[in-house]
């Protein structure tokens, strides 16, 4: 045996005996055993809170789904070639009109909508129903009456 090799098994023995000193210690295994149970109560709090969000998607995918189910049920219905429109509608497609084209930001301003996507829904449940026309203009969207 080379004196390279004799070196390192001197090393990883005195490593092992150390290592079995350790663990025959019972001071030195219960520490260890806090340690797990610790890590364990922190790993399952973790999984809770995860746990919990996923809980929190579903709901909201619940929530979701059942707004565009009613959002569906809604779309302003066409009878005999005319539209049939809501108040809000109505008055959005006369404000879309005057200006001759906006986006959903003025919409939002002008009707006081709280965010932008209140607004946006509204204009495109309207070009769906053919009530209005739309382009992209860069980031936004512009809406502007059927041609």
């Amino acid at each position: 045996m080379s004196s390279e090799a004799g070196e390192e098994f001197r090393v990883v023995s005195e490593e092992f005996n150390e290592m079995k000193r350790k663990y025959s210690d019972p001071v030195f295994l219960g520490s260890m055993l806090s340690r797990v149970a610790e890590e364990k109560t922190s790993f399952n709090l973790v999984l809770k809170e995860i746990n919990a969000k996923l809980d929190k998607i579903i709901e909201l995918e619940e929530r979701i789904s059942r707004i565009e189910q009613k959002m569906q049920q809604t779309q302003p219905s066409m009878q005999e070639g005319r539209n049939f429109v809501s108040e809000v509608d109505a008055d959005i497609l006369k404000f879309v009109a005057r200006k001759g084209a906006c986006t959903a930001d003025e919409v939002q301003k002008k009707f006081s909508y709280k965010g932008a996507n209140g607004a946006s829904a509204r204009l495109n449940n309207l070009f769906k129903a053919g009530l209005l026309d739309k382009k992209q203009a860069g980031k936004k969207v512009v809406f502007f009456p059927k041609s």
